[in-house]
């Protein structure tokens, strides 16, 4: 994304895990992305100032999209984790929305496909939020990759990838 920004522009990336964080770190600095600041923070209360033209919330979610590389991560997988990281995304996107200029794009994405993690959450982050609008993702990714709603969804059994969902809000001027 840093490469993709208009030169003078910042590029915030939050990492909940201080070790993370340092890893991310070190990656900018290898890549010479001076426009990346990393911060160790939980997205939940960001320590930001100001508002944002464009987010990305790159959710913590139950990774059931990528199971395919991580075939023993099946087994830890519970129904009550699934809520959590439910429940935590929507957290997320709250925060987030707080951040989000008028006419700004919000995205959501997780490496699920559960519907807990993604129409659902996002059903709900709509209905909760009449200054948003989800705008489709046709024109940005291929056709084959957009679901009826509008949002990028990707299966594992489709084109041999991980599984993958995201979807764009506008914020109404």
């Amino acid at each position: 994304m840093a490469e993709l920004v208009p030169d003078g522009s910042r590029v915030y990336c939050l990492e909940v895990h201080p070790a993370r964080a340092v890893r991310v770190a070190e990656a900018v600095t290898r890549l010479g992305l001076e426009s990346v600041s990393v911060v160790a923070a939980d997205g939940r209360v960001p320590p930001l100032r100001g508002t944002f033209d464009r987010i990305l919330v790159d959710a913590p979610c139950s990774g059931l999209g990528v199971i395919g590389k991580r075939a023993d991560a099946r087994w830890r997988k519970k129904e009550e984790s699934i809520a959590a990281l439910s429940k935590l995304q929507r957290e997320l996107l709250e925060s987030a929305l707080k951040l989000l200029d008028k006419g700004g794009v919000l995205v959501y994405s997780v490496c699920s496909f559960e519907p807990e993690e993604t129409s659902e959450v996002v059903a709900d982050f709509l209905a909760g939020h009449p200054e948003l609008e989800m705008e489709s993702a046709l024109g940005l990714v291929p056709a084959p990759l957009v679901d009826e709603t509008g949002a990028m969804l990707i299966l594992p059994d489709q084109f041999g990838t991980d599984g993958v969902f995201a979807a764009r809000f506008r914020r109404r001027k």
